[in-house]
Parts: structure tokens; C-alpha cells; sequence
């Protein structure tokens, strides 16, 4: 299988697509992420204190009706440090937080898995894009790099040998032309 990665420059600019909403829900302290299964949202909340790379245990899942209404504060029963990207397989929500990948049990919000990537140096994992239901594509920011985890055997991460990958910050997959996509954060000083 040939794999085909395509760069698409971000000047820490953010586009932001405005789309008509009926709710317009306020109190939320750092919200990065979100994701809904057809039932609910599902925001990543990074914490109390804007720190993404921080592990100070303060991080959560805000759980949303689907028109905005705030449900639960922390709907994540485990500890989350700084939650960012988030990706559903089959009820699970999973979550990039720092240097690993937390699955959550979307009916109980129970952590049901971990995947530590600790030992790979990265304490800023970001996106996630679902390949298939075994598989997951984890961007690192602060170490350049795009694991590919398989789900069933989470030992068994590879790391794409791409040496153009610079801060992969959001993923997409394409299914059809079996194509991964990534913004790459570059900062102008």
C-alpha cells in the first residue's frame, strides 16, 4: 500500500468556517477539539490554565447536546491533562493528551484504553484522523511526527518516515483515495 502524505502550509493563521447555530454556549474555560457521535458533542477542554503541554491533571471532556446546551462538565471519569484532538471508533472516543492516546467508553465515560508514546519524546500530540477501525493517525507537534497506532495492538506503533513532516497540527484521512492529509503549523517571527 502506497502511502501519500500532502502538505498544506499554516502560517498560524486560523480559518474559521461560521456555520448558523442555535446555541451559543459560554462558561467553557479552554475548549480545543470536538466531535459528535449523531447523538452528542464531545469538546476537549484543555484545562483551567491554557498549558497544552502541562501535566496537570485538570483537563476534560465537555459533553454537549447537539444544538450547544452544555450536559456535563466533565463527562471523562479518568484523568485527562490536556486534551486536544479527539477521534470515534465503534463508542470510543479518543483523545489526544500529550504524550499519549486515552480511549473513553462513550456510554460510561469510563477510560477503557491507553496508549503511551511517551518513550517517542513528544509532550504535544495534537490531531487525530481514523484510518480504519484498527487504526489512527496521532500528529506531534513538538516532535514532527505521525504515528500510526493499531488499536488492536497498540505495541505496535509506527512512526511515518516522511522527512517533509514539520508540526503536523490537524489530520484527515481519505478513505477512497487512501490519502492522509495535514495542516503544518509554521510559525512566522
Amino acid at each position: 500500500m502506497k502511502k501519500l502524505i500532502i502538505l498544506i502550509p499554516l502560517c498560524y493563521s486560523i480559518i474559521t468556517l461560521f456555520a448558523q447555530t442555535k446555541t451559543i454556549t459560554t462558561g467553557l474555560q479552554h475548549p480545543e477539539s470536538i466531535i459528535s457521535d449523531g447523538k452528542f458533542l464531545y469538546a476537549t477542554n484543555i484545562g483551567a490554565a491554557l498549558a497544552p503541554m502541562t501535566k496537570d491533571g485538570d483537563g476534560a471532556i465537555y459533553k454537549l447536546s447537539l444544538d450547544g446546551k452544555l450536559m456535563e462538565q466533565r463527562f471523562n471519569k479518568g484523568v485527562l491533562n490536556a486534551p486536544k484532538g479527539t477521534a470515534i471508533i465503534n463508542g470510543i472516543l479518543y483523545v489526544a493528551d500529550i504524550d499519549r492516546v486515552v480511549g473513553i467508553d462513550l456510554k460510561t465515560g469510563e477510560q477503557v484504553k491507553e496508549i503511551d508514546l511517551s518513550n517517542y519524546k513528544t509532550s504535544f500530540l495534537n490531531a487525530i484522523a481514523v484510518k480504519n477501525e484498527n487504526t489512527l493517525f496521532v500528529g506531534s507537534i513538538d516532535v514532527s511526527k505521525i504515528f500510526v497506532i493499531t488499536l488492536s495492538d497498540p505495541s505496535q506503533v509506527e512512526v511515518l518516515d516522511v522527512p517533509e513532516i514539520r508540526s503536523p497540527n490537524g489530520l484527515y484521512y481519505n478513505t477512497s483515495t487512501d490519502q492522509l492529509f495535514f495542516v503544518e503549523l509554521v510559525a512566522n517571527v
